[in-house]
């Protein structure tokens, strides 16, 4: 008979059947015990997140929204001034997540394709424009009819529906986006 090592000590034994993982009832009762404490962790985890409000989620959905649009442009200048030697970047949008909030993020499920233009409506933006130059939209827009032609333009200065997303469309739009930005990550590491 093959020899396992015991899940809770390391120490090899000889196993007296499939489902034998401890070399002692001790080992075996710390192993049991590890196993309840990982399953009462996940049900608390569950319940903690069911207990959370849908701001919370909308915020973690936003975040990785904008993480994945500051690594997708991190070769390019801040949209607004041009400028490179930046030391902190942000997801800056052209019409505003409060002015319209139906495109502030994407939903890769969305009807009309809103996740391109969720995705075309942002862009890298260094925190000065951003945050105190109010996005200095006018220089803004000229970089962006640049980079898209009039044709983008003119479908973002469209009005758009609001979307009425739920706490499940936050957490799927949450994970596409990491997804995404985990994905771009690893090709550039290995191109």
């Amino acid at each position: 008979m093959t020899t396992r090592k015991c899940k809770n000590c390391k120490t090899p034994f000889e196993p007296r059947g499939d489902s034998h993982v401890a070399c002692s009832l001790t080992c075996a009762l710390a192993v049991a015990k590890k196993a309840l404490q990982k399953k009462a962790d996940q049900e608390m985890r569950r319940r903690r997140d069911d207990a959370r409000p849908k701001s919370y989620w909308k915020q973690k959905a936003q975040s990785a929204f904008n993480a994945y649009i500051r690594h997708r442009d991190r070769m390019l200048p801040c949209i607004s001034c041009g400028r490179y030697d930046v030391v902190q970047w942000h997801c800056g949008h052209y019409r505003s997540r409060k002015a319209q909030p139906g495109i502030a993020m994407g939903d890769p499920l969305a009807p009309n394709n809103q996740k391109l233009l969720a995705e075309l409506n942002a862009s890298r933006q260094c925190s000065q424009c951003n945050g105190h130059d109010s996005g200095r939209i006018v220089e803004y827009r000229l970089r962006l009819l640049e980079r898209h032609g009039p044709e983008v333009m003119d479908f973002l200065e469209r009005d758009h529906p609001v979307m009425r997303w739920t706490v499940d469309d936050y957490k799927r739009i949450a994970d596409y986006y990491r997804t995404k930005l985990r994905e771009a990550q690893d090709d550039r590491e290995q191109g």
